[in-house]
């Protein structure tokens, strides 16, 4: 940023600057006006990688040249006519412009390149495109603003926005060519880049950003105010020195009147309130951490304050995993201190790139792995010498700092399919034991950060290493690794980071020395502390057995298909190895949340989507009828939880609580039906264990995974579902071919006959009528006397499709029958319940339309048994399950939309095994190509206004409104009538997953609609009261969803998104809570998940009504693919009328 004129000259890093930090930019402007500087600090490392980037640059430069193109270069000319010269060039049409000098509006820079392509533009027949060169194998977000940015600049001169930008990167070691050229889509950012460059502009050219105060935020890691802004929250005295305090908690403290850590740290714990959001016991716990840190402060010494024993209780038959100074093992000679340094950004995710660990006489080990192949190599050593460990000291355990060692070790076992058993076995043995959990829940200490830096002052560790020196020896490493440039890495800089792992190897044995003086303390005053004592492998053996035949299958298909996959055969082979562990990766992983669930203590329960905390007992309820044991029921704090009736409840002990039977978000209160070993026992938390047997479902993948390994396939000759679908292979058809022109159910009908053993997809995007176009197929396929099934991820899926089927069979021409979940019943005349496996299917042998899950048709009984299967949400169906339930069928029709609400899997499975079955035939599109299957284009619901954004974002523009949607609308005064798109605005910040002020001008929102004589048309022109039952209220947390109804009660209908999909109102609206980015507590994929924003929006007949908090637009996005996220919200605002009436005091 500079200051010409009375205006800033802005940059692109100046568009990323201010996404980060609105106080950073007012930093940046009061340097540019000369009232603040920055000390001028020398850095080789950037320096080395300016001038490797030149050289890449120029490699890219002469490439060019080779090619015969004619390349113009703006460094030859004079710098104060740059920029005319550089439109002088594209106008006469040259094939490279190097170094173009660009600029619009307030902003100004250099393109590496603009390189010409046969695009029509004010130009000419021809236009440009901008081209960067960046050595990082990870393209940045800041990379994209500034492509943006200089497309803007370009757009201005030829008259029109170019479709695509890119970046060139110095290839990959395995690719022939020197340069990698990566494509970016400006449309999937253009709308994010708009909104963030308008605010700038306008925040810049005003006096709003003078008066905001540094609050910490995570750009403060990498921003260069950081030091001047600390100063002043330490001068401040600011809460966020609490070690632990969150911002909603520094937020409600604030509200409490309490703006600095001696003011809270000197009230009394008795006039501390009961926060809006989360539990008081949370809120004592930081204001006893803030009144040691006071003392500490005032004393001048390091503060140890010795939190109760939690003894086992002795009544328990089971007993919860020990807490503090109880988790502590004997000491074993073969005790090892592990740490790793990882890289969060690196290429295709976070890569351990040093793995260290010391024994008991700190001896140090460790291993580099600066790319992912050595990572794999050093993983698998690794867990070579754990195993070697664990054989030579079978009382050993790993101890480690925090939980990421156990997490990267986990991630690295599914990334790279090693050593899965051994740390099933290493987890069953409680062999990790993590110090800093140790130390949180003993003691409390007189730090600003339970880092383990700051624990070394408590037992006296020097460490070798330099901070000073190693912070930036680590940022060198890290920024090698991300720019492809390890050879790059000085030795020096190696040993340093090096040093500083074994230093925090060494810091870890010596802290755990200290906490085992400091437990001799605690037993001098209650006794001896009992060990916690291992667990031991209790799988049966032919379990074990069983397993072994996977992983046999497995490595053949790895040895078949080879590391390099260029043929269909050897890519299937890949993916069909990867397939047959996918329901041993997602039981795993139930397994691994179990014990990581009974390491928690109920405070850090109430944060964990799969538990509920703070239990309170309101009402037993005695046995009624057979029923033997009595149901509690509870009342719990507000939290956000994904708790489920029929979910199965654990308690930390390992006991199992029981199972819900009913929970009401309104009153937050929950109905355990208890078992009988827990008929008295009242826990204070509970959490999610929903371990489902998979049935057969492995078992068909086996057999399906020896045929792909068998040396005769693929056998042309012998057609088969499940190797198209393995494959992505269109539908093979007998006498037709795709795309076929015609009305949609005939023409599905018609494809569907004509399948010849093959798999035919359907996308249904929202309102498309993909359920009667599947009810229509299934009875005429039925009623030709063909063989037909239907599945699904639910049983109630199955049966709204059976249901929708039988109400199209007026003619009575077909019989169904559904076999639901145990104790289910259909409420349908004309569905037959089914109660077994064997009956199910002699009544698909009799003719019957028969539904139910993956587990029927994937047992060995119901191999070949139907003609058709329909697999209904195919979007939400892996396409591991799908592939287990074909098993039944000779074929297959895929409906769904992996637009919408994706597939629910626990486990991190490897790239491709990860996806659902009909995403699989999608692959990289938003929708299914026409010679690949049948895009439903037409819909129902949606009015032209609601539907061109639905369109635009998640379709390719290829949905379309039917004609009489268009007469859709609300009939009123002011600015919630009409059809479209509206956006309100509200002001807050801190809320997470709850906003009292969305709640407020959401009830406001109603209340208009309901009492201000609005009215809405239909389709059909017919003229309607607009009542609560055309009102969605929709959003994406359940405490939201709670506080909403609360408020609101039945003058609307108000749910979470997942509850809504496949409903629709004339009016939806839309509270989305989070203050920011940043607040949301399932982070931006969740929140701004376009599959998720999607079902919300596309629920509305004629007009959505977003209400959401400003800074949700301003995401501060690192990554591409986070800018996309935030792009799709941004275009939403673009296209919506802004409606302030609600939000005005």
């Amino acid at each position: 940023m500079r200051k010409t004129n009375n205006s800033y000259q802005l940059s692109p890093t100046d568009l990323a600057n201010f996404l980060g930090c609105r106080h950073a930019t007012s930093l940046d402007m009061r340097r540019a006006n000369g009232d603040l500087e920055i000390p001028f600090r020398s850095n080789a490392r950037l320096d080395r990688l300016a001038e490797k980037g030149l050289r890449h640059e120029h490699a890219y430069l002469q490439s060019l040249k080779d090619r015969g193109l004619r390349v113009e270069s703006l460094s030859e000319f004079d710098d104060t006519r740059q920029a005319e010269i550089t439109e002088e060039l594209m106008r006469e049409g040259v094939d490279v412009i190097f170094q173009a000098a660009l600029s619009c509006g307030p902003f100004a820079g250099r393109a590496d390149f603009l390189i010409r392509v046969d695009a029509e533009s004010k130009l000419g027949d021809w236009s440009y495109e901008v081209v960067d060169t960046k050595l990082s194998q990870d393209t940045k977000a800041g990379t994209i603003l500034q492509l943006c940015c200089y497309s803007d600049c370009v757009a201005a001169i030829q008259g029109g926005r170019s479709m695509f930008a890119y970046v060139v990167k110095p290839a990959s070691t395995d690719q022939r060519e020197a340069f990698e050229k990566e494509l970016f889509r400006l449309d999937g950012y253009w709308a994010y880049f708009e909104l963030i460059k308008r605010q700038l502009i306008e925040s810049t050219g005003g006096d709003c950003l003078h008066n905001l105060y540094p609050e910490p935020v995570a750009h403060c890691e990498v921003c260069r105010w950081f030091p001047h802004c600390d100063d002043r929250r330490r001068n401040d005295d600011h809460l966020s020195f609490i070690a632990g305090i969150q911002t909603s908690q520094a937020s409600e403290v604030r509200r409490q009147g309490l703006p600095t850590l001696t003011a809270f740290a000197e009230a009394d714990a008795e006039s501390i309130q009961r926060p809006a959001v989360g539990s008081k016991e949370s809120l004592l716990k930081v204001h006893h951490q803030a009144r040691i840190q006071q003392r500490g402060r005032t004393s001048g010494e390091n503060i140890v304050e010795h939190l109760p024993i939690v003894w086992p209780d002795e009544t328990l038959e089971k007993q919860p995993p020990p807490m503090g100074f109880l988790r502590l093992p004997e000491p074993d000679p073969g005790d090892i201190y592990l740490d790793f340094e990882g890289d969060p950004h690196a290429p295709d995710g976070v890569l351990e790139y040093l793995f260290g660990y010391v024994d008991r006489d700190e001896i140090y080990s460790m291993d580099w792995s600066l790319h992912r192949q050595s990572e794999r190599e050093a993983f698998n050593r690794l867990m070579r010498d754990l195993i070697d460990q664990q054989n030579s000291h079978p009382n050993f355990h790993v101890y480690h700092f925090a939980p990421y060692e156990p997490a990267a070790i986990k991630r690295m076992a599914s990334r790279h399919q090693l050593h899965e058993d051994a740390l099933d076995d290493f987890l069953r043995r409680e062999m990790f034991v993590d110090l800093h959990a140790v130390v949180r829940q003993s003691m409390v200490l007189s730090v600003e950060s339970y880092s383990i830096k700051k624990l070394e002052a408590f037992y006296s560790y020097k460490r070798r290493a330099d901070l000073a020196d190693v912070r930036p020896a680590l940022s060198e490493v890290e920024w090698a690794i991300e720019m492809g440039g390890i050879d790059q890495i000085e030795p020096q800089t190696l040993d340093l980071v090096a040093a500083y792992n074994r230093d925090d190897c060494v810091s870890t044995l010596k802290l755990h020395q200290w906490l085992e003086e400091q437990r001799a303390l605690v037993s001098l005053d209650h006794g001896p502390l009992p060990r916690p004592t291992q667990s031991s492998d209790d799988r049966k053996p032919e379990t074990i057995e069983r397993q072994a035949a996977f992983i046999d299958v497995r490595e053949q298909l790895k040895l078949l298909a080879g590391d390099v996959r260029d043929t269909e055969t050897q890519q299937a082979r890949w993916l069909a190895g990867h397939l047959l562990e996918y329901f041993f990766r997602e039981d795993k992983t139930v397994w691994w949340e179990y014990f990581r669930h009974r390491d928690l203590e109920d405070e850090e329960l109430l944060f964990e989507n799969a538990a509920v905390a703070g239990l309170e007992l309101v009402e037993q309820i005695s046995p009624q009828g057979r029923d033997r044991n009595p149901t509690s029921v509870y009342r719990y704090p507000a939290q956000e939880h994904k708790v489920r009736v029929g979910h199965c409840l654990k308690h930390r002990d390992g006991l199992t609580v029981g199972t819900v039977v009913d929970i009401n978000p309104q009153s937050r209160s929950i109905s355990i039906k208890k078992t009988g070993k827990s008929s008295d026992f009242h826990p204070t938390s509970v959490f999610v264990h929903d371990l489902v047997a998979p049935g057969t479902q492995p078992d068909s993948l086996l057999e399906f995974a020896r045929e792909v390994a068998s040396s005769s396939w693929p056998n042309e000759n012998q057609r088969c579902a499940r190797t198209d679908l393995l494959c992505g292979r269109p539908p093979r058809l007998l006498t037709l071919s795709l795309p076929l022109n015609g009305e949609s159910v005939s023409v599905a009908t018609a494809v569907a006959l004509d399948l010849d053993q093959s798999v035919l997809p359907i996308q249904g995007p929202p309102g498309t009528g993909k359920t009667y176009h599947a009810a229509r197929m299934i009875v005429a396929l039925a009623s030709q006397g063909k063989k037909v099934g239907v599945t699904a991820v639910s049983h109630k899926v199955i049966a709204n499709l059976l249901n929708e089927a039988a109400k199209f069979d007026q003619e009575g021409k077909c019989t169904f029958a559904h076999k639901p979940k145990k104790g289910e019943k259909d409420t349908v005349d004309r569905i037959t319940v089914l109660n077994s496996n064997p009956d199910a299917l002699d009544a698909v042998s009799a003719g019957t339309v028969v539904g139910a899950t993956a587990w029927l048709w994937s047992s060995e009984p119901a191999e070949g048994i139907l003609d058709y299967l329909f697999v209904d949400e195919a979007g939400q169906m892996s396409l591991a399950v799908a592939l287990s339930a074909m098993r039944a069928a000779k074929n297959v029709i895929l409906l769904g939309d992996p637009q919408q609400l994706e597939q629910p899997q626990r486990a991190a499975h490897p790239e491709g095994a990860d996806i659902a079955a009909l995403a699989h035939l999608i692959q990289d599109g938003s929708t299914i190509k026409d010679s690949q299957g049948i895009f439903l284009a037409d819909t129902y619901r949606l009015h032209p206004d609601v539907c061109d954004f639905t369109s635009e974002q998640f379709y390719e523009g290829r949905l379309k409104s039917e004609p009489k949607c268009q007469n859709i609308c609300i009939l009123g005064n002011g600015p919630l009538s009409g059809t479209g798109l509206r956006l309100v605005s509200v002001d807050h910040v801190g809320n997470q997953n709850r906003s009292d002020e969305e709640v407020a001008v959401v009830s406001a929102i109603v209340q208009h609609l309901l009492t201000s004589s609005t009215r809405w048309r239909d389709k059909e022109n017919d003229i309607n009261e607009l009542e609560p039952k055309d009102i969605l209220i929709v959003a994406p947390y359940n405490a939201q969803v709670d506080a909403l109804s609360a408020a609101i009660g039945d003058r609307a209908r108000i749910g979470t998104v997942d509850k809504f999909q496949g409903q629709e109102a004339p009016v939806l609206i839309y509270s989305t809570a989070s203050s920011s980015a940043d607040d949301a507590p399932r982070g931006m994929e969740f929140l701004y998940d376009p599959n998720r924003l999607n079902v919300a929006t596309s629920r509305s007949k004629c007009m959505t009504i977003m209400v959401a908090a400003p800074k949700l637009f301003e995401p501060a996005c690192r990554t591409p693919r986070q800018m996309q996220l935030a792009n799709t919200f941004c275009r939403y605002a673009e296209l919506a009328v802004q409606v302030d009436h609600f939000t005005q005091s």
